[in-house]
C-alpha cells in the first residue's frame, strides 16, 4: 500500500497543466479528485463493536471530524469506510422526517495534490461525507483547524485515516478531541468474528479437527483482514492440517512481511509472479487500466519470460484479491485495485529483488515512457493492433484526471520504493524524467513524477541518499551534446532539483527544515537564467513551503525579492506577498511581522539621495517595496507606525509613492480596524509629507469618509473631524504674507472642511461657523465658502435658519459669492426679483452708452435682515463717471419706470416701448444676458450720488 501522494499538474488559470484540457475552476474540478463511494458496499462485511462506532458518531457530529489513527496492523482504510457507511445511516435516521435531507460520500484519490480542501468543503452545496485515507499532516499543510471550521460551516462531514501517530500531527492531549486511536485488542466483537471465519472456512475442501475451537482462532486473529489471510493460508493446503500446524499459520497471517513472503514465492506460479510485480507497479489504478499497463510492460520485454502475459483480462485478477483488493467506485463500471498491507509495494520488491531483478529492471524504461506519453495530447485515441482502445483505458478522456494522475502517483512509488533497495539502478532513469521538456508540451507532469520519488525518501529518513542523488543530478554535464541544448537539459534539471527539495521540505514538520536545503534552492537561484526555476518557484514551491517554513526561508525569499529576474520578477513578488498575507492569517503573524522587520532594518542604513528625477530602482527599493505592499495587504494597526517610519526616513520617490498608495488603500478597506488611531496618526503623517502627497492621502480621506459616515459610522466620522478641528485651532498662526504657504496644518484643516461638504448634514454647521469665525487661512476660508455655497446650491432650507448668524462672519468678497448661491426661490418669498439683487448696468435708449452713459444701480434691497449693498464699480470708467447717472429702478409687470430723482413715495411709471434696448451685466466674467423675466412688486431704493 503506497504513501506517496504525488501531484505532478497544477492549474494556472483554469487550465490542468499536463491534462489537454481547460477547467473553468480550480475548485470545482475536484470532482477527479473525490470519486463517489458505495456505501453499501462497504456496509455488508464485518464492523467495529457498535460502542466504538456510537463513540465515533458522537465525535464527528460534534467535532464535523474525525481522524482514526492507532495501530497500523488495522486496516483502517475498510474501516473508514465502514464507519462512512455507519454515519450516513445515522443521518438518514435523524433527519428522516426531512424530506429533501440528502448525504451523499465522497472518498479522495491519493494520486491527486489536496489543494484548498477547506475551499472544497465551502463549495460544495449537497451534504457530504468525505472520507481521506493513509493521509499525512503535510497533504494538509498540518492545518486541521481551518478543515474543521469548513466541514462545520458547509454541514459536511471529515473522515480522516491516517498511520502517522499523532504528535506527528502536532495534536496534544488537550487539542484534537476529534482523534480517534484504534487498537486491535476489542476493536470486533468476539462473536462477530467467529461468525466470520465460519463463513469463510466454508470455501475449504477440508475441516478444522474437532479439538480446534473456531472461536479461539477467532480471538487469535482478533480482525477480519487477519480471518482472510489465515483462510488464504489454509487453502494452499490440498491436505487437512494438525493442531500445531495452524498454529503456525495464525501466527504467520498476524505478520504481514512473511505472509506476503510465502504468498509470492510459494503460492504463485511464474507467470502469475510477473502479474503480481506488474500489479505492484500499478498499485491504485483501475483494473482496465492496470491490464493495460501491464500489456505494455509485456509487449516490450516481460513477453520473452511468459508470452501469454500479453493477453491478461479480468478473470486474471481473481487469484490476487487477498493482496490486491478490488475497490468499488459508484456510478463506474471499474474497480480500481489496491495493495492491502502497509508498505506492501517495498516489501514485495525486496521479495521478488533477488530473483526478478532483471525483470524490474526492464520496467523501468517502460515507466518512463509512459509517464511521458501521459502529458501528451491525442494519446487517449491509440488503439492497438486488434482495435481495443488502449489509449482511452490507460490515459482515460482529454482532461480526465482520474487515470492520468494515479498512472503517475504509481510509478512515482514504484521508483522511489525501487531506489530504496538500490539507488543506482533508477539514477538514469530519474535522470530522463528530469531532463524532460518537449517542444509544446508542459515538463511539470515528467519532472514531479522524479521529484516525488526522490523527496519520499527523505521522508522515510533516508536524507543521505536523497542529497547524493541530487548531487548526481545537479553535476551531471551532459558531455557530448550540443551547447545550447546542453543547456536546456541543466535547466530541466535542476527545476526538478528544486521541485525535489521541496515536497522534501514539506514532509519536514512546520519550522524545522532540514539542514541544507535553503542552501540548495539559493544555489539554484543563482543562475538568473534559468526561467524554469524561477516559473517552479511562482507556481509550485513557495505555494507548498511558506506555509510550513516560512521563517527559515527568509533568505530565499529576500533572494527572490532582490534579484531582477526580468519579466517574472513582478509575478515572484506578487507571489511571496499573496503567501505571506495568508501566513499572517493563519496563525503566523509573528513570523511575517518579524521577517519584514528584518527587511525593513536592512534597508535602513543605506544613505541615499536622490538627485535625479527618475532615480534607478535597486535591490534595495525592490525590497523595502514588497515590505511596503506586504503591509498593504496585512492591514493591521500594528503596521502603521512602520508605514509612519517609511514616509518619515525614505526619500526613494517609488517607495514614498507605493507607500501612499497602501496608506490609502489601507485606511479605506480597514477603516473599522483603524479607526481609534487616526485621530493621532493622521496629523503626524502630513507633516511628513509633501504638498502632493498630503493632496493625495487628503482626497481619500474625504471619500473614505463620506462612505462611513453613511454607513453607520457617524458618530465616530465626527468625533475624528472633531479632533483635528481642535488641533488645528491649538496651533495660533499669523499671516502677514499676501500668499501664504499650505502647511500640513493647513491642509488638514481643508480635509476637515472637505469632508463637511460631503457631510452635508446640521450637525457640521457649528463646526463649519467656527471656522469661518476664527480661521485667516485665505485657502481654508475659501475652501470653507465653496462648502457653504455647495450647501446652499444642494440644500438651502437645511441651513436657511443659520444662514444670517454664518453670513455676518464673512468679508464682502465671501459675501458676494455667497449672495450669488442663494436660490431665486428663496428671494421671491420675500417678492423680490433674482436678478435685482445681482450686480447689473442696463443700458437705456439708443444713447452711445460710452459717452452718455446711463446707470441702473439697485442699491440696498428690501429685505432688512441681509442689508447688501451691491455697487458695480468696476464699469465706471474715470473720464464718463462726472457724464453718467445713476438710475434707480421701480418696477411693476410691463413697466419700467425711470426717474433722475425718483420720489420714493410717488414713484413715476414708463411704459417699456419696443425697440429699446435692455440688457444686463451678470457676475463677473460671465457677459451680458438678457433681461427675459419681468420685475415682480416693487424695489425701494436710496439714491446713490457719487457712482462708484
Amino acid at each position: 500500500m503506497h504513501n506517496s501522494n504525488v501531484s505532478v499538474e497544477k492549474n494556472v488559470g483554469g487550465i490542468v497543466v499536463g491534462d489537454n484540457t481547460h477547467v473553468t475552476n480550480n475548485i470545482n474540478k475536484y470532482d477527479q479528485d473525490f470519486l463517489e463511494i458505495p456505501l453499501e458496499k462497504y456496509g455488508l462485511g464485518i464492523s467495529p463493536s457498535q460502542q466504538l462506532i456510537d463513540e465515533m458518531i458522537n465525535i464527528i457530529c460534534h467535532h464535523r471530524m474525525l481522524i482514526l489513527g492507532g495501530s497500523n496492523d488495522i486496516d483502517k482504510v475498510g474501516i473508514a469506510r465502514n464507519f462512512a457507511w455507519h454515519l450516513s445511516n445515522h443521518l438518514q435516521k435523524e433527519y428522516s422526517s426531512s424530506d429533501s435531507f440528502e448525504v451523499e460520500a465522497k472518498e479522495w484519490q491519493r494520486g491527486s495534490e489536496l489543494l484548498n480542501f477547506d475551499q472544497i468543503l465551502e463549495q460544495t452545496e449537497t451534504r457530504t461525507i468525505f472520507v481521506l485515507t493513509q493521509v499525512v499532516p503535510q497533504d494538509i499543510d498540518y492545518d486541521l483547524s481551518l478543515i474543521q471550521k469548513a466541514a462545520a460551516d458547509s454541514n459536511h462531514y471529515v473522515i480522516f485515516a491516517t498511520d502517522e501517530p499523532r504528535a506527528v500531527w502536532g495534536l496534544t492531549d488537550t487539542i484534537g478531541d476529534f482523534w480517534k486511536d484504534l487498537e486491535v485488542d476489542g476493536l470486533y466483537k468476539k462473536d462477530d468474528l467467529s461468525k466470520e471465519l465460519k463463513d469463510q472456512l466454508k470455501q475449504l475442501p477440508w475441516s478444522l479437527p474437532d479439538k480446534i475451537s473456531i472461536e479461539s482462532i477467532a480471538e487469535k486473529l482478533k480482525t477480519p483482514d487477519k480471518i482472510y489471510k489465515f483462510v488464504e493460508l489454509l487453502s494452499t493446503e490440498k491436505e487437512p492440517l494438525n493442531p500445531e500446524e495452524i498454529d503456525q499459520l495464525i501466527n504467520l497471517a498476524q505478520d504481514n512481511k512473511k505472509i506476503l513472503e510465502r504468498w509470492f514465492n510459494n503460492v504463485l506460479q511464474p507467470r502469475e509472479k510477473l502479474i503480481a510485480l506488474g500489479l505492484n507497479f500499478f498499485d491504485g489504478l483501475f483494473e482496465d487500466q492496470c491490464l493495460v499497463a501491464i500489456g505494455q510492460l509485456a509487449d516490450h520485454e516481460w513477453y520473452r519470460r511468459d508470452s501469454s502475459l500479453c493477453a491478461l483480462d479480468h478473470c486474471d485478477l481473481q487469484p490476487f484479491h487477498n493482496f490486491f483488493r478490488p475497490v468499488e467506485v459508484k456510478n463506474d463500471r471499474q474497480k480500481r485495485i489496491e495493495s492491502w498491507l502497509p508498505e506492501q509495494r517495498l516489501e514485495l520488491f525486496k521479495i521478488a529483488w533477488n530473483t526478478y531483478r532483471q525483470r524490474i529492471y526492464a520496467a523501468l524504461p517502460v515507466l518512463v515512457k509512459l509517464v511521458k506519453t501521459s502529458v501528451k495530447r491525442g494519446v487517449s485515441r491509440k488503439k492497438d493492433t486488434s482495435g481495443i482502445p488502449v489509449g482511452q483505458q490507460l490515459y482515460g478522456s482529454l482532461g480526465e484526471k482520474t487515470r492520468r494522475y494515479p498512472l503517475r502517483t504509481a510509478i512515482s512509488g514504484a521508483i522511489s520504493d525501487i531506489g530504496l533497495i538500490d539507488t543506482d539502478v533508477v539514477k538514469e532513469t530519474l535522470l530522463r524524467l528530469a531532463t524532460y521538456g518537449e517542444e509544446g508540451v508542459t515538463a511539470l507532469g515528467v519532472q514531479a513524477v522524479a521529484a516525488r520519488a526522490m523527496a519520499r525518501w527523505h521522508k522515510l529518513e533516508q536524507k543521505e541518499q536523497l542529497l547524493q542523488t541530487i548531487r548526481y543530478l545537479y553535476q551531471e554535464n551532459f558531455s557530448g551534446i550540443e551547447e545550447n541544448k546542453k543547456n536546456k537539459l541543466k535547466q530541466n534539471v535542476r527545476a526538478t532539483i528544486a521541485l525535489t527539495i521541496s515536497y522534501a521540505a514539506k514532509s519536514d514538520p512546520p519550522g524545522k527544515l532540514t539542514e541544507g536545503f535553503q542552501e540548495w534552492l539559493i544555489k539554484l537561484l543563482s543562475d538568473n537564467h534559468n526561467s524554469l526555476v524561477l516559473e517552479r518557484f511562482r507556481d509550485q514551491i513557495l505555494r507548498m513551503l511558506i506555509p510550513q517554513h516560512l521563517f527559515q526561508l527568509q533568505e530565499v525569499l529576500c533572494t527572490l525579492v532582490q534579484r531582477e529576474y526580468g519579466k517574472i520578477s513582478e509575478d515572484l513578488t506578487e507571489k511571496i506577498i499573496s503567501e505571506f498575507k495568508s501566513a499572517y492569517y493563519n496563525n503566523h503573524a509573528y513570523e511575517v511581522l518579524d521577517i519584514l522587520e528584518q527587511w525593513h532594518t536592512k534597508c535602513e542604513p543605506s544613505e541615499i539621495q536622490y538627485f535625479v528625477e527618475e532615480p534607478q530602482i535597486t535591490s534595495r527599493e525592490r525590497l523595502l517595496i514588497t515590505v511596503v505592499k506586504t503591509y498593504g495587504e496585512i492591514q493591521d494597526k500594528k503596521v502603521l507606525k512602520q508605514l509612519y517610519r517609511i514616509l518619515t526616513i525614505e526619500e526613494h520617490p517609488d517607495v514614498r509613492e507605493e507607500a501612499i498608495e497602501v496608506l490609502c488603500q489601507w485606511i479605506e478597506e480597514a477603516f473599522q480596524k483603524i479607526i481609534s488611531v487616526l485621530p493621532n496618526f493622521l496629523p503626524s503623517l502630513f507633516e511628513e509629507l509633501d504638498k502632493y502627497e498630503q493632496l493625495r492621502v487628503s482626497e481619500e480621506i474625504i471619500n473614505i469618509f463620506d462612505s462611513a459616515y453613511h454607513t453607520n459610522h457617524a458618530a465616530e466620522v465626527l468625533d475624528i473631524l472633531e479632533q483635528w478641528h481642535t488641533k488645528c485651532e491649538q496651533c495660533e498662526i499669523e499671516y502677514p504674507v499676501e500668499e501664504p504657504q499650505i502647511t500640513s496644518r493647513n491642509q488638514l484643516l481643508i480635509t476637515v472642511v472637505k469632508t463637511y461638504g460631503e457631510i452635508l448634514d446640521e450637525k457640521v454647521i457649528d463646526p463649519l461657523y467656527r471656522i469661518l469665525t476664527i480661521e485667516e487661512h485665505p485657502d481654508v476660508r475659501e475652501k470653507a465658502i465653496k462648502v457653504l455655497c455647495q450647501w446652499i446650491e444642494e440644500d438651502f432650507q437645511q441651513i436657511k435658519h443659520f444662514f444670517p448668524n454664518l453670513f455676518k462672519k464673512l468679508n464682502k468678497y465671501e459675501k458676494s459669492q455667497v449672495f450669488e448661491a442663494l436660490p431665486e426661490s428663496y428671494w421671491e418669498e420675500e417678492g423680490l426679483s433674482v436678478w435685482t439683487l445681482q450686480r447689473f448696468v442696463i443700458q437705456l435708449g439708443n444713447r452711445n452708452w460710452k459717452n452718455n452713459p446711463m446707470y441702473l444701480i439697485v442699491i440696498l434691497t428690501a429685505v432688512s435682515v441681509i442689508g447688501i449693498l451691491l455697487v458695480v464699480s468696476s464699469i465706471f470708467f474715470t473720464s464718463n463717471k462726472q457724464q453718467g447717472k445713476c438710475k434707480v429702478v421701480h418696477g411693476t409687470k410691463n413697466h419700467l419706470p425711470v426717474r433722475d430723482y425718483p420720489d420714493l413715495n410717488h414713484p413715476q411709471k414708463e411704459q417699456f416701448k419696443n425697440g429699446q434696448q435692455v440688457t444686463a451685466i451678470g457676475k463677473p466674467n460671465s457677459g451680458f444676458y438678457e433681461i427675459t423675466a419681468p420685475i415682480k412688486g416693487w424695489v425701494a431704493a436710496n439714491y446713490l450720488k457719487e457712482c462708484q
